[in-house]
């Protein structure tokens, strides 16, 4: 039995040290690469911007120092302009009308964002609402903040 096992090894290893992988490198063989579709979504599509948060106003709301000029759907943003982010796709209890949790949800987003650097990612189609805020996804840390708010009860899902 170790005869055999020696004897296929061998003829393993022997077998494997002739082997060498074909070069297409400059052959009419070579594989070449597929063209990339434009319909796939990439970063391209959306707009990204870093700023600096000075003021935590609500707990979904807040204002941000912006890091280098930016424009964003057209509106021009420049280096040092502070702006009012609202952020998308969550919604959390107004504290100023005095909304039940709306305190808890305020103190909750000020912990996670008050003076550390952000990244707004903004729709091409939806940069300012009716009231002059900016609506962005808000990244900390590559972590974004609507998920943690939704996922520890401080805000819901908003459309």
């Amino acid at each position: 039995m170790k005869k055999v096992i020696i004897g296929l090894v061998s003829l393993l290893l022997v077998g494997c040290s002739e082997f060498t992988a074909p070069n297409y490198s400059n052959s009419k063989d070579a594989i070449a690469e597929p063209p990339i579709s434009s319909s796939i979504p990439t970063n391209a599509d959306k707009e990204i911007v870093d700023g600096v948060v000075v003021e935590v106003m609500d707990g979904n709301q807040f204002k941000v120092k912006i890091q280098e000029d930016a424009l964003i759907n057209g509106i021009g943003l420049s280096k040092g302009e502070v702006i009012i982010v609202r952020m998308l796709l969550s919604q959390a209890p107004n504290r100023i009308d005095q909304i039940p949790f709306g305190e808890e949800a305020y103190a909750f987003l000020y912990s996670l964002i008050m003076g550390k650097p952000v990244e707004l990612e903004f729709e091409p189609e939806t940069a300012v609402d009716a009231m002059g805020n900016y609506l962005a996804y808000t990244s900390v840390d590559d972590n974004r903040m609507q998920d943690i708010l939704i996922k520890n009860g401080f805000a819901k899902l908003a459309s």
